[in-house]
């Protein structure tokens, strides 16, 4: 398909629990590796465009507030792990994409936005 007829979607990762499913610092170096297999899968593919981890969240500032505490940020923000931007044709065909990604190992979930 022409790159003319693909839409752009971001992946938001989020959730999951990892040390409880990969308790095991091998099983963790294991599963970081298959992000890795995945995206490289992605590249070849020229579905990845671009996409960066998130830290844990430590605080977030807001120029009416003093500093807010992670316990009082929105669920949607704690438990975002990263994203990703992809090309598709379709919706369908992004979510047949995000199907593949290691984050339901654990529990996680994609979350697909047409940008």
């Amino acid at each position: 398909m022409s790159p003319r007829n693909m839409k752009e979607f971001i992946f938001i990762f989020r959730g999951g629990k990892l040390d409880e499913v990969y308790p095991i610092e091998a099983q963790k170096i294991a599963y970081r590796r298959r992000w890795g297999v995945w995206i490289r899968h992605l590249i070849d593919g020229g579905f990845f465009t671009s996409g960066l981890p998130i830290s844990e969240a430590t605080g977030m500032f807001d120029e009416t507030q003093d500093d807010i505490e992670p316990e009082d940020q929105l669920d949607f923000i704690k438990n975002t792990k990263g994203y990703i931007f992809v090309v598709a044709p379709s919706m369908s065909e992004a979510r047949e994409i995000a199907l593949g990604c290691p984050i339901h190992e654990v529990g996680g979930e994609v979350v697909i936005r047409e940008t």
